[in-house]
C-alpha cells in the first residue's frame, strides 16, 4: 500500500536544503566575485617608507617586509605575490603610478598593478613588470581578466642584464582610453589599450625577491606628451616571453640594442581579435583565423600565402613579429609593399623549409622574387622565435632573436609610406606579436662599414675562449687549432676580423673558418689563417672528421703584437683574401656552398676584434 509523502519527512528536508544550497552560492559569490575597494589612503599618494615598520597594504600571497625603509617582497616560489595600496583612483582621472624598483635575489620578476578593480585578489586588474626568459630581461604587459587570467597586450626586449640590481623607476602613465610605460623616465611602450578604468594601484613580484621604494601616485595632465619623449636605455649585454626553453646563452661580443635610441611604438597587435570584428589585417592568399591570441596561417600546401595589414608605414621603420611553426617550417614577414591588397613589389624575409636557413629578397612587379641573400640559423622547433627588420627606406636590417643576420641590404624600390605583412609557405604558422616602431634611425651601413656580429659558444667551442666587449681572446698555448662558433652562416658573404697576435710565441696563428657542417664543428670547412705568428698565410679546407689538408700559402712579415685586418670574399665558387684592404690571392676554389662561420686560433694568447658580416654579393 502506497503512503501519502508528508510534509515533514520530504518537503521540509528539501526545502532545508535548497535554502542551504542558497546561502553557500550567496557565500561563494561573496567570497569569489570581485570585492569593492575601501580606501585607506586619499589620491594622490607618496611613500618612501621612511617612517615605516609595518606593511600598510593589503597583501595576497609572498612575504612582504618593510626593510631598510623599503617595501621588500623575500619569496622566490610563486607567481603574481600582491600588494595592493587600498586607493580608489576614478575612472575619469589621467594619473600616474610609479616606483623605484631594486633587483634582490630570484629572476627578475617585479613590477605594478594598475586600475585594480579590487585589492584582495589580481582578478579584473592591468598588469606590467619585468620577465627573465632564456637569459633575456623583458618588460611584458596586459591584465588580468575578469576569470584572473592574464591577457598579454606586448612585450619589450631591454638591454639591462637580468640580474640588475641598480635601482630603475618603472612607471605607468595612465590616460582616458591608454596607458603608457616608461623605465628610468624613459618611454618603452605607449597607447597600449585600457580594458579597465579607475581603481587600485599595487606592486607584484613573480620568483623573485624585489623592493620597491619612492611611490607616487598622482595626476597627470591628460595632454600630457610623455609618449613623445625619446627611449634611451643602458647598452649592457641582453618573442614575447615563453615558459619553453630556448637554445642555450651564448656571450656576445656586442648585442645590437633591441630598442633604438629615439624609437617610438607606432602600433602593436598581440592578436587577441579584431576590434569590432573587423580586422586590419587583409589575407592575400592562404587560410588565416584569430585561434587563442594568435593570427593563423593553417594551409600547408602553397608558397608565400600571405597577409597584409591595412594601415601604411613610413620609414625610419623597425617591424618585429613573433611566431610560432606550428607545422612545417617557413614563416615570415614583409615589409615595403606599395599596395595594401598584393605582395608585387614588396621585400620578404623567412625560414625556407629545410629550417635552418633564413633567406630574404623582394618580389618584383610581376611577383617573381629575387633573392638577395640568406644565413643560416638554428632549427626553430616550435619555440616562438622574434624576426626583426629595421630600415632607414635605402636600407635594411635583418635580426632573429635579438642576433644580427644582415645589415644594409638594399632596398629594391623603397617606399614610403608602404605596407607590412606576414607571410608562410608550406607551414602553419602562428603569430603572437607583431610590433612596429617609427622615428627609429639607425646607423647607416655602407658596405665598408664594420658593425659586430659575433655571438661566440665558450662552452661549444674547442680552446679557452673569453668575450669583452668587441674583443674575443683564446688564450690556450698548446699547438693545435682551436675553433669558435660565431653563430653566423650564410653562402655568398664578407667576413672580416682584427687579428693581433702575441709577441713571444713565434708558432701562434689566428684566422677565419667557414663553411662548417655545425654552428662548431669544422667538418668540411675552408679555413684561412696566419701562421708562424704572422709570418705566412695559409689556407686549405678540413675534411668530414675535421682533418686539416693544407692548400696553398704566401709569405708575410706582420710584426708581431700588432693588429691586421683579414677579410674573406665568399663568392659561389670561390674566394678572395685580403689583408688591410690589399688582395693577397683571388679565385681560390671552394667545395662547399654554405655553411657556418667561425674563428680559429693556433696557440695562443691570439685576439679577435670587431668581427664583421656583409652578406650577399
Amino acid at each position: 500500500m502506497l503512503q501519502r509523502t508528508s510534509f515533514r519527512s520530504t518537503w521540509l528536508p528539501l526545502g532545508l536544503f535548497v535554502v542551504a544550497l542558497a546561502i553557500l552560492n550567496i557565500g561563494l559569490y561573496t567570497r569569489l566575485a570581485a570585492q569593492p575597494i575601501e580606501p585607506r589612503f586619499s589620491f594622490p599618494y607618496y611613500e618612501t617608507f621612511d617612517t615605516l615598520s609595518e606593511v600598510p597594504y593589503e597583501e595576497f600571497g609572498g612575504d612582504w617586509e618593510i626593510r631598510d625603509q623599503m617595501l621588500v617582497q623575500l619569496s622566490t616560489d610563486g607567481f603574481d605575490l600582491s600588494a595592493f595600496v587600498p586607493i580608489a583612483v576614478t575612472a575619469e582621472q589621467p594619473y600616474g603610478a610609479e616606483a623605484t624598483l631594486r633587483y634582490l635575489g630570484g629572476s627578475m620578476g617585479g613590477g605594478i598593478y594598475f586600475n585594480a578593480q579590487q585589492t584582495t585578489s589580481r582578478q579584473k586588474s592591468h598588469m606590467v613588470r619585468f620577465n627573465v626568459d632564456n637569459g633575456q630581461l623583458w618588460l611584458i604587459y596586459g591584465y588580468f581578466g575578469d576569470d584572473s587570467d592574464f591577457i598579454g597586450q606586448g612585450s619589450v626586449p631591454l638591454s639591462m642584464a637580468p640580474d640588475n640590481a641598480d635601482p630603475h623607476k618603472l612607471r605607468v602613465e595612465v590616460n582616458e582610453n591608454d596607458y603608457d610605460l616608461l623605465i628610468d623616465d624613459a618611454v618603452v611602450a605607449g597607447d597600449i589599450p585600457l580594458n579597465y578604468k579607475g581603481g587600485a594601484v599595487g606592486f607584484i613580484t613573480a620568483s623573485s625577491q624585489v623592493a620597491f621604494d619612492n611611490i607616487a601616485i598622482n595626476e597627470i595632465s591628460q595632454s600630457s606628451d610623455v609618449a613623445e619623449q625619446p627611449i634611451e636605455q643602458v647598452t649592457e649585454p641582453v618573442v614575447e616571453p615563453t615558459d619553453e626553453p630556448g637554445s642555450e646563452p651564448t656571450l656576445v661580443t656586442s648585442a645590437p640594442d633591441p630598442i633604438d635610441i629615439e624609437q617610438q611604438r607606432l602600433f602593436g597587435d598581440s592578436f587577441e581579435g579584431p576590434a569590432g570584428g573587423e580586422s586590419l589585417w587583409l589575407p592575400i592568399t592562404g587560410n588565416w583565423a584569430y585561434q587563442d591570441g594568435t593570427f593563423v596561417q593553417s594551409q600547408t600546401d602553397g608558397f608565400d600565402l600571405s597577409a597584409i595589414y591595412q594601415r601604411p608605414v613610413t620609414y625610419p621603420m623597425t617591424m618585429r613579429a613573433t611566431f610560432q611553426h606550428r607545422d612545417g617550417v617557413g614563416g615570415g614577414v614583409l615589409f615595403n609593399i606599395p599596395a595594401p591588397d598584393n605582395k608585387n613589389g614588396g621585400h620578404m624575409i623567412r625560414y625556407i623549409d629545410t629550417g635552418d636557413v633564413i633567406a630574404w629578397g623582394y618580389f618584383d612587379e610581376s611577383g617573381v622574387f629575387n633573392g638577395q641573400g640568406s644565413a643560416q640559423v638554428n632549427l626553430p622547433g616550435q619555440a616562438p622565435h622574434t624576426l626583426e627588420i629595421r630600415t632607414q627606406g635605402e636600407t635594411y636590417d635583418v635580426y632573429l632573436d635579438n642576433a644580427q643576420l644582415a645589415t644594409g641590404i638594399p632596398v629594391n624600390n623603397p617606399t614610403s609610406p608602404s605596407y607590412i605583412g606576414l607571410t608562410s609557405s608550406q607551414s602553419v604558422v602562428a603569430f603572437e606579436q607583431v610590433d612596429v616602431f617609427t622615428n627609429a634611425p639607425s646607423p647607416s651601413i655602407d658596405a665598408t662599414e664594420s658593425v659586430p656580429t659575433a655571438n661566440i659558444d665558450a662552452e661549444a667551442a674547442s680552446g679557452n675562449w673569453t668575450v669583452e666587449g668587441s674583443t674575443i681572446t683564446q688564450s690556450d698555448v698548446e699547438a693545435t687549432d682551436y675553433v669558435a662558433g660565431t653563430g653566423l652562416g650564410g653562402e655568398q658573404f664578407n667576413i672580416s676580423a682584427d687579428i693581433s697576435l702575441p709577441v713571444d710565441n713565434p708558432d701562434a696563428g689566428a684566422g677565419i673558418i667557414f663553411h662548417m657542417q655545425g654552428r662548431d664543428d669544422r667538418g668540411l670547412a675552408h679555413m684561412v689563417r696566419f701562421g708562424s705568428n704572422g709570418q705566412e698565410l695559409f689556407w686549405g679546407r678540413y675534411d668530414a672528421d675535421g682533418i686539416f689538408t693544407g692548400e696553398g700559402g704566401i709569405p708575410l712579415e706582420l710584426a708581431p703584437g700588432e693588429t691586421y685586418n683579414l677579410l674573406l670574399s665568399v663568392h659561389t665558387d670561390n674566394f678572395d683574401i685580403q689583408v688591410n684592404g690589399e688582395t693577397l690571392v683571388e679565385a681560390i676554389p671552394i667545395q662547399r656552398s654554405s655553411g657556418w662561420i667561425g674563428l680559429v686560433s693556433f696557440s695562443g694568447p691570439v685576439v679577435f676584434s670587431n668581427v664583421n658580416m656583409q652578406l650577399g654579393q
